[in-house]
């Protein structure tokens, strides 16, 4: 790994000098000194040194495309904010291709969608960015920069009049077409296009400045300001301190973080904003968000030391092949369950978080790879990750992602997670930073009262069970079916209503099974009716409340009728309700059509 740093580091001397091509000895009457020159001199290719430029010499893949990045922008200064935030996105991305002088220029290229991640994998890892640039490799870097890959995708028959087409590979065939269509590349001589024949670094930036004129790229850069929701402008501050505008609605579609802007209320202001024109023609408009922290969760595997600093060693899965390494910050701070130590302190296979502040790790929380932990379940999460939530005795509440495969007892005997319900009192056994087995205990409880308030979710659907005692908020689990019933037959939490007598079985906060005795309906229909009160007649026992269709309503109260205010579940009295007050009333009908409530929520 040190020789191949070192082999990098001397090769980045092709493109990272950063000599002016003042007096180049070798390109002195070469076919393409004006262009070298002028490509040097704009710091898009430089020289060796101050007197040798190599322009025969091969072009390696890597080093092909940190120039094509240059020409899109990377190395403009205006730019920098959207390459440090290509960076922090896509850091993991670029971290394991092996070129660390070269992360940023990768991940920019992710940013502005010109590459994907599995393209740069495909060509340059493993070492296969050393290799040099062939010519119709160069073709479909071109048409990448260009951004006309969709374009040339879309054609499935090229027409190709070199006489070497042949040996084009026929995945290449159509890029080669689009650039010699568009004047970005010309054939050899003898009416050949030499497509497996090395890229000279002359040919490069002959390529390159084609492109870049063809381009014309500029670019306005700022601070968002305003947004306009309605008319989707937006205002910002450029570089001068100018104030500007920009309408997101046109043919170019907008980016936010390297991805289709689909919102406008996603902008905030504060981020950046680059607007870039090819020619007089708006081009692109781009957001960043304002780059924050990255957090790394994963198994340590050792750490290195090389000459241009120490780094990290992880997985994100105890199962991946590939190992992320992370250079350390100077000062990072390293601890073992809350303790300071040093890196070499930790045990291999432990869990570690690793938080990345412009591309170094500063912190690096470890703890055992085999931990548990203790507390009352909460929440579950069905997603990818599945994640169990559990509060612990200080009142935190954590989240814990699942393993494939979690070794489940309850009351001492095998169960499954799908069993598991809120409240219940678990101890976690956390192996690599997954949940690999739970050992939950629940306890049964049986109560009976009025449903008075329901809360339908599709994540957390709950009821509120009052009676003289007081009142008690039970989670209903949704996966289950057939455990609530109303006069013995089976029913969904969207049958229960307010003022409902239910006998309730709980395990632990969750209800087993609701058995409802529905109310009575031979006197009449029940019904909710809600409202502002208008007045109240304690003496006669009734309300007189504006329902939320206009009309007015009386609702009588008698000994049977449940009160509850929903702030506090306490239960009240008809004297406690006032004229103002908002409520949702369950009631009866009477043969005379009087209405007598069974339950009152005061709102």
């Amino acid at each position: 790994m040190k020789k191949k740093i070192i082999a990098i580091l001397v090769c980045c001397l092709l493109v990272l000098s950063q000599m002016s091509a003042l007096a180049f000895d070798d390109v002195k009457g070469h076919w393409a000194e004006d262009t070298i020159k002028k490509m040097s001199d704009l710091k898009i290719i430089n020289g060796y040194d101050e007197k040798t430029f190599g322009p025969e010499d091969p072009v390696r893949r890597v080093d092909s495309l940190l120039l094509v990045s240059r020409i899109l922008g990377a190395s403009d200064s205006s730019q920098s904010a959207y390459v440090d935030a290509a960076y922090s996105k896509y850091f993991g991305n670029v971290n394991v291709l092996g070129y660390s002088a070269y992360e940023k220029t990768l991940a920019y290229l992710l940013y502005r969608n010109t590459y994907t991640t599995s393209d740069l994998k495909d060509f340059i890892a493993n070492s296969a960015g050393d290799k040099a640039l062939k010519r119709y490799e160069a073709a479909i870097i071109l048409v990448k920069v260009m951004g006309a890959e969709e374009e040339v995708k879309a054609n499935t028959m090229p027409m190709l009049e070199f006489d070497d087409s042949s040996q084009i590979p026929a995945s290449a065939k159509a890029y080669v077409e689009y650039c010699a269509t568009n004047g970005l590349m010309k054939g050899m001589e003898d009416n050949k296009f030499s497509p497996n024949t090395n890229v000279t670094r002359a040919q490069m930036a002959t390529m390159l400045n084609t492109v870049m004129e063809k381009l014309d790229f500029t670019y306005s850069a700022g601070t968002v300001s305003a947004v306009n929701t309605l008319t989707d402008v937006v205002t910002y501050i450029d570089g001068s301190g100018n104030e500007k505008t920009v309408n997101l609605v046109g043919e170019v579609t907008a980016k936010l973080d390297g991805k289709d802007l689909t919102d406008v209320k996603s902008l905030e202001n504060g981020m950046k904003i680059n607007v870039v024109y090819s020619g007089n023609v708006l081009y692109a408009i781009e957001f960043a968000s304002v780059v924050t922290d990255s957090v790394y969760q994963g198994i340590y595997m050792g750490n290195s030391v090389a000459s241009t600093g120490n780094k990290i060693k992880f997985k994100e899965d105890i199962t991946d092949t590939e190992v992320i390494e992370i250079p350390l910050a100077e000062n990072c701070a390293i601890t073992l369950n809350g303790k300071s130590i040093s890196i070499s302190e930790i045990s291999k296979e432990a869990s570690v978080k690793i938080t990345v502040s412009d591309g170094k790790a500063v912190s690096v929380e470890a703890a055992e790879s085999t931990r548990s932990a203790a507390g009352t379940i909460t929440e579950f999460t069905y997603d990818t990750p599945s994640l169990i939530s559990i509060k612990a005795t200080n009142g935190t509440v954590t989240a814990y992602e699942l393993g494939s495969n979690v070794a489940v007892k309850k009351n001492n005997k095998d169960s499954s997670v799908s069993e598991l319900t809120i409240g219940d009192k678990v101890v976690l056994t956390i192996k690599y930073n997954k949940v690999s087995a739970i050992n939950a205990t629940s306890s049964t409880k049986n109560i009976t009262g009025k449903i008075t308030k329901i809360v339908i979710s599709s994540e957390d659907p709950k009821i509120t069970i009052s009676n003289d005692s007081g009142s008690i908020e039970c989670s209903v689990n949704s996966t289950k079916t057939d455990y609530i019933k109303i006069n013995g037959e089976a029913c969904s939490i969207y049958d229960l209503k307010l003022g409902y007598e239910a006998k309730v079985e709980l395990e632990s906060s969750s209800i087993k099974s609701i058995d409802i005795t529905a109310i009575d309906t031979a006197v009449g229909e029940s019904a909710s009716v809600a409202g502002k009160v208008l007045a109240v007649d304690t003496n006669f026992n009734f309300i007189t409340l504006t329902t939320t269709d206009g009309s007015t309503k009386q609702i009588f109260v008698n000994d049977d009728t449940y009160i509850v205010d929903s702030s506090t579940t306490k239960v009240k009295k008809l004297s406690t309700i006032k004229a103002g007050d908002t409520i949702t009333a369950t009631v009866s009908t009477t043969d005379n059509a009087t209405l007598v409530a069974i339950t009152i929520v005061i709102m």
